[in-house]
């Protein structure tokens, strides 16, 4: 049930000879209609938007489901998580089959599905940053290569920064300085610009990596 301050009534005391002061309902005489309805039923003379568009009759309506809705999404909002009280949590525990558990096991519980809810989502997340992105990998598989010859790539370091710092080694010969120059200006391209072919740039990243032992 629903009650809102359109339907209120006004009261008010009038003094009535032999009877003193009496509490009375002026709505019928102002509007009998709000007497068995609401305010919206009312004849006004006020150019209000109300007169336009009412959103408290026409039961029918989608605007009257829409909002009868509304309320009932607000209600349990406010019974569900306003209002749930450490009785409520027993209860719904009770009913869960766990019977009378105290804090600590109440405590341990909470913990349980917090670290499931976050399971659930950093799964997803890990495996889709695994595979997205395979010019990545194989930028990441050429650092690694060139780590273990004694130059790793510094995490401040950008693909180009790495490149010309690579090319001024002397103890690399002058094919894989080739090679490193082909394949970070082909990464660089591939990764931030707008290749023809993804699929060529790839075959030829690849080709380029496998020269690099």
């Amino acid at each position: 049930m629903t009650v809102r301050q359109p339907d209120a009534h006004a009261w008010a005391e009038v003094w009535l000879p032999q009877r003193g002061w009496v509490r009375i309902d002026p709505t019928a005489a102002v509007s009998p209609n709000r007497i068995e309805r609401s305010i919206a039923v009312a004849p006004t003379t006020e150019p209000m938007l109300g007169g336009l568009i009412n959103l408290h009759t026409g039961r029918g309506s989608w605007i009257a489901a829409l909002r009868f809705r509304w309320d009932a999404l607000d209600n349990s909002w406010n019974q569900w998580v306003l209002n749930y009280t450490p009785e409520r949590q027993k209860n719904l525990l009770r009913s869960l089959g766990f019977g009378n558990i105290g804090w600590q096991t109440m405590a341990l519980l909470m913990c349980l599905v917090g670290a499931i809810v976050m399971l659930i989502i950093a799964v997803p997340l890990l495996a889709g940053r695994r595979g997205s992105d395979p010019i990545e990998a194989l930028y990441a598989s050429l650092c690694r290569r060139m780590g273990r010859r004694g130059f790793p790539r510094h995490p401040h370091e950008g693909p180009r920064t790495y490149a010309n710092r690579l090319l001024e080694q002397s103890a690399l010969t002058p094919a894989m300085h080739e090679t490193l120059r082909r394949f970070l200006s082909l990464y660089e391209q591939t990764r931030y610009g707008h290749p023809a072919s993804l699929a060529d740039a790839l075959s030829q990243l690849k080709t380029l990596l496998n020269r690099i032992r």
